[in-house]
């Protein structure tokens, strides 16, 4: 809306992952005190699903200051309890009921902002993914804060980053 005003907007359509194949089997080998042994396997497992992703909207905001720099922020949408999972058959009805009734909308935001100095470039952000789901005995929530520093000449340039990243969450 204005010089020093940047507005942004993205949407992310569901992703679709047909054709999703699992197959599994497993292996036991025993030797026992009497120096005999025995090697057993189970069958062969194999599932065929598909999987859907929920839909996401991104907000953002960036304040440009004249030629040293620029601030910005940005919302992201995901409403967690839109991911599905189908086969042929009925076999994940409960699964997806639990994914509906179990996950959630959280807030999630992330501020940045870079600085220049003569040829150099001074980084900065924070990132918050809030807790994705209803109950309140698991967490989930997400904290990343990174730095970096860069530099621009004619003919050559340079970025170094560092991220931290903290989650806490129960299985």
């Amino acid at each position: 809306p204005f010089n020093w005003v940047r507005i942004g907007a993205a949407v992310h359509t569901p992703n679709y992952y047909p054709n999703m194949r699992d197959s599994w089997n497993s292996t036991m080998h025993a030797t026992f005190d009497d120096n005999g042994s025995d090697t057993r396997s189970s069958p062969d497992g194999y599932f065929d699903y598909e999987m859907s992703t929920p839909f996401r909207a991104i907000g953002s905001i960036a304040f440009i200051v004249g030629s040293y720099g620029l601030i910005s922020g940005e919302y992201e949408y995901i409403n967690y309890n839109q991911a599905r999972f189908y086969s042929g058959s009925e076999s994940f009805k409960d699964v997806n009921t639990d994914i509906k009734n179990n996950y959630t909308a959280p807030l999630n935001f992330r501020a940045g902002t870079e600085w220049r100095i003569l040829n150099f470039r001074l980084r900065g952000g924070f990132g918050y993914n809030g807790k994705p789901y209803k109950s309140d005995l698991y967490n989930g929530e997400k904290y990343t804060v990174s730095g970096g520093l860069g530099y621009r000449g004619k003919h050559f340039f340079s970025d170094i980053a560092y991220i931290w990243s903290q989650m806490k969450d129960n299985y």
